[in-house]
């Protein structure tokens, strides 16, 4: 039989870490498991990997844990996205999904979704400026959208227009402007604003 072990306190006063302490009150062992505090909301967790360390007899596998329809399971951390479905909150990159649904524009929200943040005012010109350079497109695309029939189905329009159309788009304006402008240092926003103003057009 395991005998009853004690956590080490840290040396030169130093605080010690915050810790679940479990005790098998079948082996009288003690063991420590780092409580983690690494979500975006400060969520506490400890890893069901150091539940394993609990046996009673060295050979076992360890103790599992069991938590049906991942009632109370983290399967990932995420510094992205945090959901309460409880509590009807859903945030993305901290900023609560309502408030960017009302109040943000669509380019405000493709910058937040390339950049991980909103703009500032500057950083808003310029990315509304790349991106309406590049909505500008050659006069053959009509051709293409005017392929379609006048009793064509909504989605199977959107479909091929979000897809071909798009791609088309991408490669005319690589076609229409020298490559190298797509990519300039004074200009960061490069091929990313290209497909944004390409999509719009398509839209």
């Amino acid at each position: 039989m395991s005998q009853p072990t004690t956590a080490a306190l840290p040396a030169n006063g130093a605080t010690a870490p915050d810790a679940l302490e479990i005790r098998d009150n079948r082996t009288g062992t003690s063991y420590s498991a780092p409580i983690r505090t690494e979500g975006p909301e400060g969520d506490t967790y400890i890893r069901a990997s150091d539940i394993k360390q609990v046996k009673r007899e060295a050979g076992e596998f360890g103790t599992l844990s069991y938590d049906p329809a991942f009632m109370n399971t983290a399967s990932c951390r995420s510094a992205i996205t945090f959901i309460d479905g409880d509590k009807g909150i859903l945030r993305y990159r901290g900023y609560p999904i309502e408030q960017l649904a009302e109040n943000a524009t669509f380019l405000e929200v493709a910058y937040l979704l390339r950049h991980g943040n909103l703009p500032d005012q500057k950083q808003y010109d310029t990315w509304v400026h790349d991106i309406t350079f590049h909505t500008y497109v050659h006069e053959n695309i009509r051709k293409f959208l005017e392929g379609f029939r006048y009793d064509a189905h909504p989605y199977e329009y959107a479909l091929q227009r979000h897809g071909g159309t798009v791609e088309l788009l991408s490669a005319g304006a690589r076609h229409s402007r020298p490559a190298p402008a797509l990519y300039q240092h004074d200009s960061p926003h490069g091929e990313a604003a290209d497909h944004c103003g390409s999509l719009r057009t398509g839209t």
